[in-house]
């Protein structure tokens, strides 16, 4: 059984030779090209979730925040409220005992 191999030639002259590098040269560039371009959009991909999620933790971090300032405000505005109801309460009363 014979196995058949197929082997280009060497290029006859100069300006194969030259045509072939440019080819190699142009067919490298491509790939280069096409790499850095996969690799930007990785990289954009990545910063855009980064930045998403940056932005989800300080939205959390500021609603937190917010709770807490109103648990503390919660308190005072109870206290508040008790005063407020107590007068009336006592102006109230005050009222009933004026019209005995």
């Amino acid at each position: 059984m014979e196995t058949v191999v197929a082997v280009p030639l060497p290029p006859q002259n100069q300006a194969e030779m030259d045509e072939l590098g440019m080819q190699s040269v142009e067919r490298a560039a491509m790939t280069s090209s096409h790499f850095n371009q996969m690799t930007y959009e990785q990289l954009a991909q990545f910063h855009a979730q980064q930045e998403a999620m940056a932005n989800r933790m300080e939205d959390e971090s500021s609603r937190q925040f917010a709770m807490v300032k109103a648990m503390e405000k919660n308190p005072l505005e109870q206290d508040e409220a008790r005063a407020i109801l107590l007068h009336l309460q006592e102006k109230l009363f005050r009222q009933q005992n004026e019209l005995k």
